[in-house]
């Protein structure tokens, strides 16, 4: 599923093979999700870090995952029966913020650098919009060159690191919603 969506849609996609357990452990580490109440993934792909998110999250949370791809969606549902999951086919843009309330966290390893500049703008405009103050951003990137965006948006410093157990190595930034 994932060869064929990367070969239909790598613009959409923007992976050339699935997000190693190593980076869905880096990803989960920095979005602090062992203490979140209501986290948000969006681009989760098969569910590579949504398995992890699951794994250390409260028994409590709750957690929405949101793709384009509907054929990842209906892998989602069959694959990850899990109470706790919301799984909505759509784009994070074009959803009201109204619809989706506010997250703790929020995760994201859709391919920012192959948006257009506008939408990276409405991008992290919408990810601070769905943050609760203090909230944290997570987000698996090849480039680092879309965090200018996050920090014109009102997050704090980004902090970040490289995850080189992951084909091709990819990039592990955080940036918490100002208080």
């Amino acid at each position: 599923l994932f060869v064929h969506s990367a070969f239909r849609d790598f613009l959409s996609l923007g992976e050339i093979t699935p997000s190693s357990h190593f980076s869905a452990k880096g990803v989960v580490k920095h979005g602090r999700i062992s203490t979140a109440k209501r986290i948000l993934e969006i681009g989760p792909g098969m569910g590579p870090f949504t398995k992890e998110i699951l794994r250390v999250s409260p028994a409590t949370a709750e957690i929405v995952v949101i793709d384009k791809n509907p054929d990842f969606i209906e892998f989602l549902k069959k694959d990850i029966p899990d109470t706790r999951l919301v799984v909505i086919c759509g784009d994070i843009i074009t959803i009201p913020s109204e619809e989706l309330g506010v997250f703790d966290s929020i995760i994201s390893s859709i391919p920012l650098s192959l948006l257009e500049c506008t939408q990276k703008v409405s991008f992290s405009q919408k990810i601070h919009r769905l943050l609760k103050p203090g909230g944290v951003f997570t987000k698996a990137q090849y480039s680092l060159s879309s965090t200018k965006y996050f920090k014109e948006s009102g997050f704090g410093p980004i902090k970040w690191n490289l995850e080189i157990r992951n084909i091709p190595p990819i990039f592990i930034y955080s940036c918490q919603k100002n208080l």
